[in-house]
């Protein structure tokens, strides 16, 4: 069951995995969205909620789409990322263009939504 708490947590750990992607300091982001630094700390741990004004400067800032930033995350280790990664180029010689259309429709939504 989903509880206001977890959404928090979540929406934190998107922003915290925005930022640190961009290789911004919690300052630094503050500065470009207009927030205090104190204030992006506790949007990153869950203390806070965002207002719809804050995340729309997020969404616009990251050019993300704003399910980012309520979609749970399932984290995967490197090394199961890279045996994917080898099992998809393995299979991808023999689809037809119909096929690989279907997985590149599929890989730009789940990029997308990362």
């Amino acid at each position: 069951m989903v509880n206001s708490e977890d959404i928090k947590i979540n929406v934190g750990l998107s922003l915290k995995e925005l930022r640190t992607n961009k290789g911004l300091t919690q300052e630094e982001l503050a500065e470009e969205v207009g927030l205090q630094p104190n204030t992006i700390a506790k949007i990153e741990v869950g203390k806070i909620y965002i207002t719809s004004k804050t995340l729309a400067k997020f969404c616009n800032f990251f050019q993300v789409s704003p399910t980012i930033f309520y979609t749970p995350k399932v984290y995967l280790n490197i090394q199961e990322n890279l045996d994917y990664i080898q099992e998809i180029n393995e299979l991808l010689p023999s689809c037809n263009s119909k096929t690989l259309n279907a997985v590149r429709n599929v890989a730009v939504i789940m990029q997308s939504s990362q």
